[in-house]
């Protein structure tokens, strides 16, 4: 379901965009992937997965990790790239 009340940080740069003679649109696509920090002999383990779209492949590789080399502690890490395409704002009246 689309939330269609903007938080904070969109309406601040919604006004930002704005003061600067923009209109547009942002877009935000969040992928992640996960390190496992799990310590062997003082080091920690430091093997990441690959980023994905879905939290489901994630937990597989974390599950499939944690079997095969019995890791038990991991860090989940996110990556937010965010494109702006705007057009020049239509002028006021």
């Amino acid at each position: 379901m689309t939330n269609f009340n903007p938080g904070p940080g969109r309406v601040k740069l919604a006004r930002l965009m704005r003061s600067r003679g923009h209109d547009g649109v942002l877009h935000v696509r969040t992928s992640g992937g996960a390190e496992c920090v799990t310590e062997i002999d003082g080091t920690k383990c430091g093997v990441r997965s690959n980023d994905w779209d879905s939290a489901r492949h994630l937990d597989v590789w974390i599950r499939a990790h944690a079997d095969e080399y019995e890791h038990k502690k991991f860090v989940k890490l996110t990556e937010e790239p965010a494109n702006v395409y705007s057009t020049p704002a239509k002028a006021q009246q």
